[in-house]
């Protein structure tokens, strides 16, 4: 009876720790996007100090949850994450702002597609 117990709690405090990750993923990625759809915005109102002050933070948010986020989640999107950061200093110093704002509004989508990824939804279970 006590292996039944054992098994049990292991099982209970995998679950709590999934939720927990599941949580905690979307606190990280939520505020990214966001931060990049506003950087996105600016650039196309030809607010460009904004628009880096944005990046800036955007970026130094990726950077704070990274080793989180790449614990728990597939590498390649998160490269290509990297990758998108990269391009969007190159047009954030050339002020264009189509390129700036679509790579920054493509680059917001692929940071929620990491976090909903990992979220409690049927489709993930199934």
């Amino acid at each position: 009876m006590k292996r039944c117990y054992l098994g049990t709690g292991f099982l209970a405090v995998l679950l709590i720790l999934s939720l927990l990750v599941t949580r905690g993923m979307d606190t990280r990625t939520a505020p990214v996007a966001n931060t990049l759809t506003a950087a996105a915005n600016n650039a196309m109102a030809q607010n460009w100090d904004a628009a880096e002050k944005l990046t800036e933070t955007a970026f130094s948010q990726w950077q704070e949850s990274r080793p989180f986020t790449s614990a728990f989640a597939d590498h390649s999107p998160l490269e290509d994450v990297e990758d998108d950061f990269a391009q969007l200093k190159i047009y954030l110093r050339a002020k264009d702002k189509t390129s700036f704002a679509g790579t920054a509004a493509q680059l917001a989508k692929k940071i929620e597609a990491v976090g909903e990824a990992h979220a409690l939804h049927w489709q993930n279970i199934l």
